[in-house]
């Protein structure tokens, strides 16, 4: 047998054994979102609160569409309006016409918007990968891009809550393939605009992808960069001031005054915590984007006019777009260093760099021809990696059940609510509104309010030694980290003096004054 021969014979072995390794791959996936998929189904059924923001988002759902939204926040009640209004429209628009729970359906809009965020990662990966792979290369992985959504950190603690978040990551997603097919028809544009926009108007700080769409288009394209930009001017602005004179500038005040949050930058440790967790995927990511960065760089820098060449070449605009998007959001991860910030603020991040990790396959199968061992090693260990990877991953968070225990203790709970005949203050606010209650008041944001002098606490201080409210039930007992942070020392001493029996239920500790 020949060199030649023998260096064939490998390549073909080591073919067979990559594609073997990445069929593994796919199963091993198809069945994580098997799991996912069933873990989605229980939390939607769970009734109780599943994360500490899902009772304040459904109270703002109840009053979006009356006098209170985005109101005064100087009396009793108030509560503030974290977000732009759409997720909670589009929310209680299905609850109402299907006649659903707000809260089953908030977390089943949550999970839909999943589900389209992973088949965009798809189609983006789709496109990445014109020119560089045969059409079922491209669907492998395409399909490898969906299917790592529902292993990401981030997503399975997010995916299933009733939260902005997931939604806004899905329209920015979707107007990234609609900025990728605008490249050959223009007016597209004007639809990725739209759906930039609603992003925005979704959660305020889906910025990632129009900011780098728009970025690398000036560069690129400026004509279809001016034509998106003006569109999302407008369409934001004229959004913008309507919400703002139907609610007498309340909307400005509540998304971008008081929705604050004190500076912790121990938070910013968050970063490295969970790039380890998953750093299969991470290292993985990086090995494409470096690979993909130095191929583009290698060709436009011996070429006369480069940003000529770029704008002919719709191919290496999307690839920068998708770079683009990948390093706005890895500094976006800086917004973590602040009090009240959670797993959410990673999840532009994780999209981000998926697409990328996503690709390795192809990017293994395309290089390396002349090494066949080191394709080899690569082409199986890479499928291999991110097995281990989604191994690793965490289930969706789906509660406790609606039978267990637990849930018939809030149960328990919510009917004492039900007949009080004074407010509840509560950390579990989703248990105040299966009581009957309204949320009239939520403890983190008015601590971190009060803390930078926005809110006067004096008036609230004296309700609680009036006995205004009928208990108050909190998460932590007084001392721990939590209770801290979402009661001021004030606020805390008041409570601790005026409604010091304590019991136990459910995790919770009820507050009551003494008979």
């Amino acid at each position: 047998m020949t060199a030649q021969t023998s260096i064939e014979v490998r390549g073909r072995w080591g073919k067979a054994a990559a594609h073997a390794a990445t069929g593994l791959l796919l199963a091993l996936l198809f069945y994580r979102a098997g799991l996912f998929a069933a873990g989605g189904l229980k939390a939607i059924r769970y009734p109780w609160e599943m994360d500490y923001g899902e009772g304040i988002v459904w109270q703002q759902l109840r009053w979006m569409f009356t006098a209170r939204a985005y109101g005064p926040i100087d009396g009793f009640p108030a509560i503030v309006f974290h977000y732009p209004p759409l997720y909670h429209a589009v929310t209680a628009i299905i609850a109402a016409a299907l006649g659903t729970d707000q809260l089953a359906t908030g977390r089943a809009v949550s999970l839909l918007s999943t589900l389209v965020a992973a088949i965009a990662s798809a189609i983006l990966v789709g496109h990445l990968l014109e020119g560089r792979a045969s059409r079922v290369g491209r669907r492998v992985c395409g399909c490898i891009a969906a299917l790592l959504v529902f292993t990401y950190l981030p997503v399975a603690l997010w995916a299933t809550l009733m939260r902005v978040d997931m939604l806004a990551v899905a329209l920015g997603l979707v107007g990234l393939v609609a900025v990728f097919r605008s490249l050959e028809r223009p007016w597209l544009i004007y639809v990725a605009s739209l759906l930039f926009v609603a992003a925005v108007f979704t959660k305020q700080t889906a910025i990632a992808a129009p900011t780098a769409t728009f970025a690398l288009l000036l560069l690129a394209r400026p004509r279809l960069a001016v034509k998106g930009i003006a569109t999302c001017l407008i369409l934001g602005m004229t959004v913008l001031l309507t919400l703002c004179w139907l609610t007498d500038g309340g909307f400005y005040r509540h998304v971008f005054l008081y929705n604050i949050n004190r500076l912790d930058t121990d938070r910013l440790a968050w970063i490295i915590y969970v790039a380890a967790a998953q750093a299969l995927y991470v290292a993985i990511a990086a090995f494409v984007f470096i690979r993909r960065m130095s191929d583009i760089r290698s060709k436009y820098r011996s070429i006369a006019n480069p940003r000529a060449e770029l704008a002919a070449n719709a191919a290496d605009i999307r690839l920068l777009i998708a770079a683009a998007y990948l390093l706005v959001s890895t500094l976006m991860l800086l917004l973590v260093a602040k009090s009240g910030s959670n797993i959410n603020y990673f999840l532009d991040w994780f999209f981000a760099f998926g697409l990328f990790a996503a690709m390795a396959p192809s990017e293994v199968a395309r290089g390396f021809r002349d090494k066949p061992e080191l394709r080899t090693m690569l082409g199986v260990g890479i499928p291999a990696c991110l097995a281990i990877g989604a191994l690793l991953a965490p289930l969706p968070r789906t509660g406790d059940g609606a039978d267990s225990p637990h849930a018939h203790q809030l149960a328990q709970l919510a009917r004492v609510i039900a007949s009080a005949h004074k407010p509840v203050i509560s950390d579990d606010m989703v248990v105040v509104i299966r009581g009957g209650q309204d949320v009239l008041w939520e403890p983190a944001i008015f601590a971190e309010l009060a803390s930078t002098g926005r809110w006067d606490q004096r008036p609230f201080i004296a309700k609680i030694r009036n006995h205004d409210f009928a208990f108050f039930i909190t998460l932590d007992d007084e001392g721990k980290i939590t209770f801290r942070n979402r009661y001021n020392p004030a606020v805390a001493e008041a409570i601790d003096s005026e409604y010091p029996v304590q019991q136990k239920i459910a995790g919770l500790v009820v507050r009551r004054p003494r008979s």
